[in-house]
């Protein structure tokens, strides 16, 4: 009874160690760190892309409502179509790099950003150009 309690502590112990040391001695750590920080800075810019995109809307929604004057909302809409602009070049080129990075590792290339997320771009896109074109 003894050697079977100590073998099975033994199985029990080393499936820890196992999987406490498994992300040290997997061989794509770097491939894997490199992913997880763009994956967060990926995150990062979607969260400002969202944010943008609710101002602007709430900024529209404002000069409906007449809370805002002409001037101010011209002024105020542009700044934050010009920061949205500047985030969404930095996503894609986020999104470039990385494809390009699994690519150069020999492994197969993924999608970054899933189907949903895109197509949302696109509606948004397109809204932005019909509203562009309506004024």
């Amino acid at each position: 009874m003894e050697s079977e309690s100590l073998i099975l502590g033994i199985m029990i112990v080393a499936l820890c160690l196992l999987v406490v040391l498994w992300p040290f001695l997997s061989t794509r750590r770097d491939s894997v760190a490199r992913n997880g920080h763009l994956n967060g800075e990926m995150e990062r810019l979607i969260a400002q892309r969202d944010a943008i995109y609710a101002t602007i809307r709430d900024l529209d929604f404002d000069y409906r409502t007449g809370k805002l004057t002409d001037e101010d909302y011209r002024t105020q809409r542009e700044a934050w179509v010009a920061r949205g602009v500047d985030v969404l070049k930095a996503l894609d080129t986020l999104q470039q790099a990385a494809e390009a990075a699994p690519a150069a590792n020999g492994a197969a290339a993924g999608p970054v950003l899933e189907a949903d997320l895109l197509d949302y771009d696109a509606q948004i896109e397109s809204a932005v150009a019909a509203r562009r074109r309506s004024t």
